[in-house]
This record gives structure tokens, sequence and C-alpha cells, in this order.
């Protein structure tokens, strides 16, 4: 008898630390949830705080894969405004936005802004867009900086008050840093003989035989990399740039000035993107008979075409297409003869849409103009500089009538000016 009034004594016992637990995990609760509030109001009103805005370093893909970009945000008590360095430096959208409550504050623009919510958009190319974020997780909350991790592609950020409150002249000035960069070249050596890549194109930096690179933004000092990587013993954090003749001077503080490589111009085409454009400038007559084939296919399907470009512009090497909001490759392979020349050689295959554009819209004439599956040489006989070209024209050795020029950027309505 004794035996079974100590279980019941122990049975009662468990029954009332059970109660206990679940009053005392329902007070904790109670007083979580009053601390979430309160972190979401907190948040709230920091970011409202800041007459001038925020400054964010935005970064791209999972795992910093991407490239980056300057983001601008001011927030009021109903909207968010957005701008960024990749837009014109007077651009700005607004959308709606809030906090909301998840295990902790979540920063969240709600509404479409095409400036920050269109790197989301899906493509034939990628369907998660540039794996970008628009709601953002609250690590840490200061006065002056929010630190923030992207909700979805887990990328660190930080939100940065900013002090000045033109948009418009940062932005131009991070612009201007960029064309510097740009036209200041790729490639480079430090005294020690290390490589280093400075791509632009795709906002990453490569040291010696690394072939994953770090992402970077620009800066009005040059470019600040998105983790420290090591250069020759230095651990570096920024490159600066000083504008000059005849391509400026990139260097690493503590290091000194890296010393640019410049290739050929064959192998900056080869290697980069370039533009065509019509107009008798920039091709000549029977050239633009064969691209206007194209420019006709598109219009007969109510398109215009956005832009035609040899390189890889996200969907692979070779001829890149836009035609309304359809984009398309058809797959070149640029082949180096000398300093001077190359050859385009198509290579019978693209995506599903570059194949339609060439069965049923006239850009196989593009092709059989440019080079077919046999090959085609083409001489490069004039550029504005050899060190950094923004265009490089191409003429045909076997015939004087066939040349064209490709530009380094783009123009809207390439074919349609």
């Amino acid at each position: 008898m004794k035996k079974i009034f100590n279980i019941l004594a122990i049975a009662i016992a468990m029954l009332s630390l059970q109660a206990c637990l679940h009053e005392d995990n329902q007070v904790f609760d109670e007083k979580a949830a009053v601390r979430i509030n309160e972190s979401v109001d907190e948040v709230s009103k920091v970011l409202t705080s800041s007459p001038n805005g925020w400054l964010v370093q935005y970064y791209t893909g999972e795992d910093y894969s991407g490239s980056a970009c300057n983001f601008l945000f001011r927030f009021t008590d109903e909207y968010a405004y957005i701008s960024a360095d990749y837009v014109a430096p007077d651009s700005v959208d607004h959308c709606k936005w809030s906090v909301k409550k998840d295990q902790g504050p979540v920063i969240s623009l709600d509404t479409y802004a095409p400036i920050l919510h269109s790197l989301s958009e899906p493509s034939a190319a990628a369907v998660d867009g540039y794996e970008t974020d628009y709601e953002f997780v609250v690590q840490k909350l200061t006065t002056d900086t929010i630190y923030v991790k992207g909700k979805r592609w887990g990328n660190k950020m930080t939100f940065t008050r900013l002090q000045s409150s033109d948009w418009a002249g940062m932005i131009s000035t991070w612009q201007e840093v960029a064309a510097g960069v740009s036209n200041a070249g790729k490639n480079y050596i430090t005294k020690d003989s290390t490589n280093v890549l400075i791509d632009v194109n795709n906002g990453r930096i490569y040291v010696g035989d690394d072939g994953i690179g770090v992402p970077f933004v620009f800066t009005s000092e040059g470019i600040h990399l998105q983790s420290p990587v090591m250069i020759d013993g230095v651990l570096a954090s920024d490159v600066s740039y000083t504008p000059g003749l005849p391509m400026g001077t990139m260097s690493v503080p503590g290091l000194g000035d890296l010393i640019p490589v410049i290739p050929p111009l064959s192998e900056q085409f080869a290697n980069g993107i370039w533009y065509f454009r019509g107009g008798e400038e920039s091709m000549s007559t029977r050239v633009a008979q064969y691209f206007g084939k194209a420019v006709e296919g598109s219009t007969s399907e109510g398109e215009m075409i956005m832009y035609l470009v040899m390189g890889n512009a996200g969907s692979g090497y070779g001829l890149n297409l836009q035609s309304g909001n359809y984009r398309g490759l058809l797959k070149y392979d640029t082949i180096i003869l000398d300093d001077f020349n190359v050859s385009l050689k198509f290579l019978l295959s693209g995506d599903s849409n570059g194949v339609w554009y060439y069965n049923n819209a006239g850009y196989n004439y593009v092709v059989s103009i440019l080079g077919g599956s046999a090959g085609k040489q083409w001489t490069i006989v004039d550029t504005d500089n050899e060190i950094s070209p923004s265009w490089m024209k191409f003429q045909n050795p076997a015939r004087e009538d066939e040349w064209f020029v490709v530009y380094a950027s783009n123009v809207s309505n390439p074919f349609n000016m």
C-alpha cells in the first residue's frame, strides 16, 4: 500500500510540475511577443527618423554569387522612396512598406517599385531573376545603422543613415567612378606579379587563380568589396580609383598601384559584350540589309529589337537578342586569329527563343552575314581607344562593302533611331 501511495505522489508531483512549466511558457511567450512588438515599433521609428534616407550596399545572388549595387531608401509613414546607381540619377520609385513580425522584425517593401522589384522578376535565362530580396530580417539596430539579412537569399547588408539629401549627386558620382573604372580596364598585376581581375560587367573582383571572386559596389573613391581579399599579404577591403589619362589609376591601400595588363583588341572583343546598332554610321548598306530582315521579323510580331549583342549577356556566349519582352541566344564561337582578326562561327544551336527567332523572324539573315557554321573572318580596322575602346569597327577582308561597328554600351531602340 505504501508503494502505491508513493507512485501516486510522484504522479501528482509530475502533473504539478507540468502545470507550472506550462504557465511559465505562457508568461515567456507573452513577454517575447511584447518584445517583438516593441522591436517592430523601434525599427519603424528609426527608419522614418532619417530625413535624408539610407544607403544599402545591395548584394545579389545566393551566398553573394551575383553582382552588387548601391540602393537609396527613404521612409515616410506610408511610402518608401527608392533609387539606385544602375538607373538615371534622378530616377526615384516609391512603394508601400511595413515592418512585419516574424522570428524578429522584417523590413518589407510591399508594393511594386520597378527599380527594386524588377530585379526579382523571372526570365527564360533565370527563373529567380537576379536572386534579390525585398524583405530584410533585422539582426541588429543602432541609431545610424540597421544590420539586416535578406529573408530569401540570405545575404547580409546594412542600412546606413545618410548625411546628405543629394541622391542625384551621389548616384552621378558613383556612375562617374564606374565609368572610370571600366575605362581603366579589367586585368592587372601587382608588383609581385599577382593577377587581379576587376570585372565591371559582373561587379566582381578576382585575385590570383580564384574563380569565384567577391562582389563590389562603387564608392566616391573607387570600389568597396563585400568581404576583404588577400593581395600580396595585404587584406584589402577597397580599391581606389584616381582619374587620369590615358586610363586612370587603380591602387590598393597599403600595397600600391595595380599595373594594367592591356589585351589586344581581338581579345577585348572576344571577352567583352558588344552591341550592334542600326544607322549608316554603324554598318554598311549591305550589312544593314541583312540586319533589316530581323527588324522586319520583330516588327511583324508587334515587337521592337531592344538589343542585339555579341558576347555573354546573361544567357550564354553568342548573339544575344531581346525582341519586345523575349530574350534569346544563338550560340557563337569567337576564334582569335591574331591581335586584329577574329573568326565568328555559328554553332548551329541556341536556346528555344533564339532558335524560334532564327527560324521565324529573319534572324537567320543576321547569322548569315556575321558568320555561319563555316565561320567568317573579320578585321578590326578602327577604334576610339586601343586601351579601353568604347567602339570597334570590323571589316570583311574579302569584301569592302561589308563592315559594321560594335559598341561597349547599348542605346534605346538601337535599330529604330
